[in-house]
């Protein structure tokens, strides 16, 4: 409809018939993107079906130029979304934003959106709800909801699931049992064999100083060079990880089975599943690498953009000149600030839900650290109301 000119729309969901709410999850085949997209789906309580989605070749552009739209999709995925639409659909993962997008236009206005992550939801108008980590930095808004930490699922019952259909791989080792993550985050630390080899020194003094054994899990953004001469020089046992693999299928296991867990660089996914089991967590931070200059540009956007902070509420005070123009950027998606790993790490030392590498456990066992339970009971706030935009 049209008032005064401009286009009116309504995204209503289960409001528009009254019945149980329905919902989709659309996961990319990224195990920390499905792990969060599901957590937050099972804590909502209402039923939902899984669709996972293929992609072409046209994935690779940037979401500006693809808009709301299903031919990034394979010819399988894109028929697998087809009505009745659902009344809420929840998605995570840059990739799967057009075709969340497109369900959005068609089904006119019944489907509400949920983004949950960092990489995908700088764009807030696109989505009814947006759910993003503060260490992402993006900008403020009504409907976005920030978390400490990712979504997770970990809990004392699918941990216990995850860990039965599996041998106990520290069997007949000595305790306690160290399971050392590396290469789950981005590539941004990208490891290097000598730097492998000095983290793989640290490990094997920490693991002589506890009388412990320890397990090297290498994820994707580890090269298998690194990866041989981590665990060579650590006297762990390797396991390579599959990032496309459900992580109730893959490293929950290993969550399940250590007694204690470390994480190295950038693994924002698995330190929010260490630290939702409770266990004692240890970062091992690596050094930063100085920015490129698209990185250092865009820093410099945010930096002005945010010289007029935004409120509770995701409003500011009247911009002038190149502050509005940097804001206007930042707001619309062109322009993102890089996301600061080290301000999570930083939080969760001073909650005491981590603690450095190198430096003593504290004597109480940290508290399980999880806000999917809080996230959801807010979805369901924001989502009481149809939404008019």
């Amino acid at each position: 409809s049209s008032l005064l000119g401009s286009k009116l729309s309504v995204r209503a969901g289960a409001h528009a018939h009254g019945g149980e709410t329905t919902a989709w999850v659309l996961t990319d085949g990224l195990s920390e993107h499905r792990s969060q997209a599901l957590a937050l789906a099972a804590a909502l309580r209402w039923p939902f079906e899984e669709k996972p989605l293929l992609f072409n070749a046209l994935a690779a552009l940037p979401n500006r130029l693809k808009g709301a739209s299903a031919r990034t999709l394979q010819a399988a995925s894109r028929a697998a979304l087809r009505a009745p639409w659902p009344d809420l659909l929840i998605v995570e993962g840059r990739r799967a934003v057009p075709p969340a997008r497109w369900i959005g236009e068609q089904s006119r206005g019944l489907t509400r959106l949920v983004f949950v992550g960092d990489a995908g939801g700088e764009v807030a108008e696109d989505f009814d709800v947006l759910v993003t980590p503060r260490h992402a930095r993006l900008w403020a808004h009504p409907h976005r909801i920030e978390t400490l930490l990712p979504l997770s699922s970990p809990s004392p019952q699918n941990l216990a699931d995850a860990g039965r259909g599996r041998p106990d791989r520290f069997d007949g080792l000595p305790r306690p049992w160290i399971a050392f993550f590396v290469g789950w985050g981005g590539d941004r630390r990208a490891l290097d064999v000598a730097t492998a080899r000095r983290i793989g020194d640290d490990l094997a003094r920490f693991a002589a100083e506890l009388g412990g054994a320890l397990r090297v899990l290498s994820g994707p953004h580890l090269s298998g060079e690194a990866a041989r001469e981590l665990a060579k020089a650590s006297g762990g046992v390797l396991e390579v990880g599959d990032r496309h693999a459900p992580a109730e299928e893959g490293h929950f296991a290993d969550l399940a089975e250590a007694d204690l867990v470390v994480v190295c660089g950038e693994g924002e996914a698995v330190i929010g599943e260490a630290a939702a089991t409770g266990k004692p967590l240890y970062i091992y931070p690596l050094p930063a690498r100085r920015p490129g200059v698209l990185s250092r540009l865009s820093d410099w956007v945010v930096a002005r953009a945010l010289s007029c902070p935004p409120n509770r509420r995701g409003t500011t005070r009247p911009q002038q000149g190149l502050e509005y123009v940097c804001a206007r950027l930042v707001a619309g998606g062109y322009v993102s600030a890089t996301p600061r790993p080290a301000m999570l790490h930083q939080a969760l030392f001073e909650r005491s839900i981590a603690v450095p590498f190198g430096r003593p456990q504290p004597d109480n066992r940290p508290e399980p650290r999880q806000e999917t339970e809080q996230v959801a009971a807010q979805l369901k706030s924001l989502l009481a109301n149809p939404r008019v935009f």
